[in-house]
C-alpha cells in the first residue's frame, strides 16, 4: 500500500495543486480553520500530511505572526 501511494505522489507531484483546485471541501475547511484560529487566537499551526504546502502557503498569508510548520512524508510532494 506505501509503496503504491509513494509511485502515485511520485508521478503526479509536478500537478498535484492544479489537479486539486476548486474542490469545495478544501476550500471550506481551509477557510472554517482559518476563522477558528483567528477567533481563538491560536499562535501555531502543524499541517500533517502537508502535501506541496499549499495550505501552509495560504495560512501563511492569512495569519501573519502565526507560527506555522510542515510535516509531509513524500518526497516528491516536498520537492
Amino acid at each position: 500500500m506505501q509503496a503504491d501511494l509513494e509511485k502515485y505522489y511520485a508521478e503526479n507531484a509536478s500537478d498535484y495543486d492544479s489537479s486539486h483546485l476548486g474542490e469545495t471541501e478544501h476550500e471550506v475547511a481551509l477557510a472554517s480553520l482559518i476563522g477558528l484560529m483567528l477567533h481563538y487566537g491560536f499562535k501555531s499551526l502543524l499541517d500533517v500530511g502537508a502535501g506541496t504546502g499549499r495550505v501552509i502557503r495560504l495560512a501563511g498569508h492569512r495569519l501573519p505572526g502565526v507560527r506555522i510548520h510542515g510535516i509531509e512524508p513524500s518526497s516528491s510532494l516536498r520537492e
